[in-house]
């Protein structure tokens, strides 16, 4: 069954931006090229997908695109959001719709991930589900989650850290009526 599984799962990472707020850094590279040690953070995460058996990657690029193709080769699939400087990351979602066929993980370009999270993802079996790490300091910047139950109630940066339950780890993964 974990092979039917993971054989099933696509991944969509978002990496069209320029990561504005990583300035200087991403002056010259997106901010999914930024070296963590030896590799970049969007290896870390195709390394970390790999791992439990997805390696069905589509990349959303946009931002210096040859750059992430030079660093990645054809160990992925692209799709290009060519109004990424006006957009945002559920716009660059839209762009991979055409290419997406079944179940699906959605992440950021700029997060790294231990595998262990995906299989907890993967083993989810609801439509959908969002990953959330409750052991966070959170601040203005977090994108926090509240939560009713085990239900997702609201996400936002706006939410007062005192209501929420937990950062956002822009990790979520989509099946059956959740695709639809």
């Amino acid at each position: 069954l974990w092979n039917i599984i993971q054989k099933m799962t696509q991944a969509i990472i978002l990496a069209a931006g320029q990561g504005g707020r990583l300035l200087p850094y991403t002056k010259n590279i997106p901010k999914a090229l930024i070296k963590i040690g030896k590799k970049s953070i969007i290896e870390y995460q195709i390394e970390a997908l790999n791992s439990v058996g997805i390696k069905d990657i589509i990349i959303v690029v946009g931002y210096k695109v040859h750059k992430i193709k030079s660093v990645l080769g054809k160990k992925v699939e692209y799709v290009q959001n060519k109004n990424f400087s006006k957009t945002n990351n559920l716009y660059s979602l839209f762009c991979a719709l055409p290419k997406i066929n079944n179940e699906f993980i959605v992440s950021m370009g700029d997060s790294i991930f231990h595998p262990l999270i995906f299989k907890k993802l993967l083993n989810s079996k609801n439509p959908i589900t969002t990953m959330a790490d409750n052991n966070r300091n959170l601040d203005e910047e977090s994108v926090k989650v509240k939560i009713n139950t085990h239900y997702l109630k609201d996400i936002g940066r706006d939410i007062s850290h005192k209501y929420a339950n937990g950062e956002f780890l822009a990790l979520t993964k989509f099946e059956g009526k959740g695709v639809k």
